[in-house]
């Protein structure tokens, strides 16, 4: 049986959502739950329990994205699978920047969508002033000064081009979302419609 949401309506099969950090991963998440039902599940929470239960585990935000996405993969596989055992008609989507990508398609492949994000070419000075514009209070980015920020954001940018390196190779799709979010947003929810609709007519047949 094909899961749906509240309203009745046919749901899209679970989602991971890729993304370097303040790309729009959690806002794209929330639109994903109130539209198609969606239960959300973030990274970045898992990460800050195990970041403060257990720091020997090297699941933190202090350590490199990729690496922390595979350390920690057990754990999301884990979760993925009891959601899944208790809630089997119940869609998931799976957000955040510390997800082992390789990992995650070859084991999910046939169970998700995948969606990669991504920030625009821009330089990291360019890129501040476009979060501040953005900045909610609870925000990361709002703990730094502009100048720090800066050299946190360096950093981001080298993670996003790498994470497009391997949207490309594993052929997801992927979207740039620096500039005209909103917009972006309309096409990445018509492109989920697109495939929930077709997914209904596969298991119609």
């Amino acid at each position: 049986m094909i899961p749906q949401n509240a309203d009745g309506d046919k749901q899209v099969k679970d989602i991971f959502i890729f993304g370097p950090s303040r790309s729009g991963k959690t806002t794209l998440a929330g639109i994903i739950s109130e539209k198609f039902g969606h239960r959300v599940i973030s990274v970045d929470q898992i990460v800050s329990f195990f970041s403060s239960t257990y720091p020997e585990l090297a699941i933190n935000f202090a350590t490199p994205e990729s690496q922390t996405g595979k350390n920690m993969m057990f754990f999301v596989d884990a979760i993925y699978r009891a959601f899944k055992e208790k809630s089997p008609n119940n869609a998931i989507v799976i957000e955040g920047d510390r997800l082992d990508i390789r990992c995650i398609f070859e084991k999910y492949g046939n169970e998700a969508v995948f969606i990669g994000l991504a920030h625009d070419t821009i330089d990291a000075a360019g890129l501040v002033r476009i979060i501040r514009e953005n900045d909610a209070d609870g925000d990361w980015t709002r703990w730094f000064s502009d100048e720090n920020l800066v050299g946190q954001i360096g950093n981001i940018l080298l993670y996003s081009d790498w994470l497009v390196e391997k949207y490309q190779e594993l052929k997801i799709p992927y979207y740039r979302t620096t500039h005209e979010r909103n917009g972006t947003m309309e096409i990445i929810l018509e492109f989920l419609k697109t495939r929930r609709d077709a997914q209904h007519c596969y298991l119609q047949r």
